[in-house]
């Protein structure tokens, strides 16, 4: 039996479709309300909201539907069903005809991300503390895209208790603020990538 494998025309091909896609993506992203807001280091949490706290100027609470906005183009960096996703993209970058050190840059990159997201919070249930990444997929996969049985059981849980589950949502939005700093430094690795590939 033969193994079919791909062209070094069609790696190129594809990673530069792949890395053109991802590209495209972010640059959506960019004209949604929450993403600007968190790239000036106005969104306002849960938490303040709830205590009533003074808004500084131009700082908000962003609504449901601008979340939901946010998510459902989200999936395509974290689901790996997409050509787009943090982790197909390091299939991409390794296999791809570029310079050590840009594939180096995404690895530090995605590195990064990961850490973060794999990160205790400040917030914890039974003893055990909870990870960015755990509060992600709840919010994600338990409310938003995709609807899982799992994440939704445990985010009804969550309700259960409004103060904690504030803390939680505030968690939540400082990730999403998070991850749209790691979609623009990889979007802008993706183009020296991109040029270098279309020399």
């Amino acid at each position: 039996m033969s193994v079919i494998t791909n062209s070094p025309k069609q790696i190129v091909s594809e990673g530069l479709q792949a890395l053109s896609d991802f590209n495209k993506r972010v640059e959506r992203i960019r004209k949604f309300f929450i993403y600007r807001l968190a790239k000036r280091g106005m969104l306002r949490t849960a938490v303040q909201e709830s205590l009533g706290e003074l808004r500084r100027s131009g700082t908000r609470l962003p609504s449901q539907e601008q979340i939901d906005a946010l998510v459902n183009n989200l999936r395509f960096f974290i689901q790996n069903n997409e050509a787009t996703s943090f982790e197909n993209l390091a299939k991409t970058y390794a296999s791809l005809p570029i310079p050590p050190t840009l594939k180096r840059e995404f690895e530090d990159c995605r590195g990064r991300l990961n850490r973060w997201l794999d990160g205790k919070s400040s917030l914890g249930m039974k003893g055990s503390p909870l990870i960015h990444r755990r509060i992600l997929w709840v919010f994600v996969y338990g409310d938003v895209a995709h609807l899982s049985p799992k994440e939704r059981k445990e985010l009804e849980n969550w309700r259960e208790n409004p103060p904690f589950f504030r803390l939680l949502k505030t968690d939540f939005l400082n990730t999403l603020g998070k991850f749209t700093r790691f979609l623009d430094e990889t979007a802008a690795i993706n183009q020296k990538a991109l040029s270098h590939l279309n020399r």
